[in-house]
């Protein structure tokens, strides 16, 4: 780790490899012209050169310098590589903003990869065959470096992963498929059973209905059910009221009957007198009665309302 000045000269110095003892005026263009102050570069050796600028924030915001850290292969490969994987037999690198590229391992197929690599533009993708096995090439660009992270996937393992997605999405249908049946038969059995009651209590006879569903819930159900027991309480006291009225039927046809045969004693009486009268020589006897049985006939027997002055 080496810390430069405001103008890139060395102040201070820490490690194995030195940097730079003046930053390059390339170096320190880099620097300014980047988009977050950094740098990053593959060195000679194969490792990595990182640079920040620094800063002081107080009391007010000025740099101050430079801090530039020189990250070997083995520690790039055993400590800070080593954690990323895409997969068994998935092959990363990655090139600095000048091109240069670095490999994780020193392995012979890494010329094929760069010129796969040199081939691949932004945001494509690109197929290639490396030791009788398919691969897919991609990579992503890092927007404060400026640097491009590769990484060549084997199809076999893309296939893998797809069939292991897929197996998993089967399980997950049919737990979902499971779920929504027994759902299904949840719901059913809150629908079915409301309404199977209904129908059995209906089944009834009417002397039998007098007992109400009670159902209190608040679904379209309950309405139905609640609905239905003010109809049966309706249709019971209708019921009732029918049966008093036949009653009061009978009543009135008892009256009427009866109404028809007193007159018809009555007369026959009137009648008896009458010729009894006669027998025994009272005219003015037979005569009131005669009278009086033409009256009881016109306002007993007569169905007219309105009668003449004359009768």
């Amino acid at each position: 780790m080496q810390v430069y000045d405001a103008h890139g000269s060395l102040i201070g110095s820490a490690g194995y490899e030195s940097t730079f003892d003046i930053l390059p005026r390339d170096v320190l263009e880099q620097f300014n012209t980047g988009t977050a102050g950094g740098y990053l570069r593959v060195n000679p050796n194969g490792g990595l050169i990182l640079g920040r600028k620094l800063f002081r924030f107080a009391p007010t915001l000025s740099e101050k310098g430079y801090i530039m850290i020189c990250l070997s292969p083995q520690l790039l490969r055993g400590e800070i590589l080593a954690d990323i994987s895409f997969g068994s037999g998935a092959i990363t690198f990655f090139s600095s903003a000048d091109g240069a590229l670095f490999f994780p391992d020193d392995a012979a197929e890494n010329e094929t990869l760069a010129g796969e690599a040199a081939q691949l533009t932004d945001g494509s993708e690109r197929t290639f065959s490396l030791n009788s096995r398919q691969y897919l090439l991609t990579s992503c660009v890092s927007d404060v470096y400026g640097f491009r992270f590769f990484v060549a996937i084997p199809y076999s393992e893309i296939y893998g992963r797809m069939q292991g997605v897929l197996k998993t999405l089967i399980l997950v249908a049919a737990g979902l498929f499971v779920i929504s049946f027994l759902a299904m038969l949840l719901v059913y059995a809150s629908i079915m059973q409301p309404i199977q009651q209904m129908m059995k209590h209906c089944g009834r006879n009417l002397s039998a209905l007098s007992q109400p569903l009670s159902d209190h819930s608040p679904d379209e159900l309950g309405v139905l059910a609640r609905t239905l027991d003010n109809l049966i309480a309706r249709l019971c006291d209708m019921a009732e009221q029918q049966k008093k009225n036949e009653e009061r039927k009978r009543e009135l046809e008892l009256s009427a009957l009866q109404y028809q045969i007193n007159p018809h004693f009555l007369f026959n009486t009137l009648n008896t007198f009458k010729w009894i009268a006669d027998l025994n020589g009272v005219p003015a006897l037979h005569d009131g009665i005669s009278s009086l049985c033409t009256l009881l006939k016109s306002t007993l027997l007569g169905k007219k309302d309105m009668h003449p002055l004359s009768e």
